[in-house]
């Protein structure tokens, strides 16, 4: 195993984003526990390496609506159905962030990136 040159940022959906879901959606409501993105499958973003978990906090202050936007086109394609308001204080209350300084590659063969 070798320390890769990133930091990782792992993001969980909160209750806020499945209340949105189920308004904009007229579908059986999700929960926690029937949604197709649950609380136990975040996505697990590579950022840059970071000193510590402060300067983490100002980082993701300054990037939040990259990763916002992002997180909503995931499930939702149409732009204006998203909350029109959005900003760091929503961003915290729809979704759990979790900070991580160490990354480890456990794979010996080269990470391989999609070209979109």
């Amino acid at each position: 195993m070798s320390l890769i040159n990133r930091d990782a940022m792992l993001i969980f959906p909160k209750q806020p984003l499945y209340d949105w879901q189920n308004y904009i959606f007229s579908r059986a409501p999700l929960t926690f526990g029937n949604e197709p993105f649950g609380h136990e499958k975040g996505i697990v973003f590579l950022i840059p390496e970071m000193d510590d978990s402060t300067h983490f906090e100002k980082w993701i202050q300054k990037n939040y609506k990259e990763f916002f936007e992002e997180l909503l086109f995931g499930w939702c394609t149409d732009e204006s159905l998203w909350p029109s308001k959005r900003n760091h204080k929503m961003f915290r209350e729809w979704f759990h962030v979790s900070y991580q300084s160490m990354v480890q590659d456990t794979m010996d063969i080269p990470l391989e990136q999609d070209e979109d």
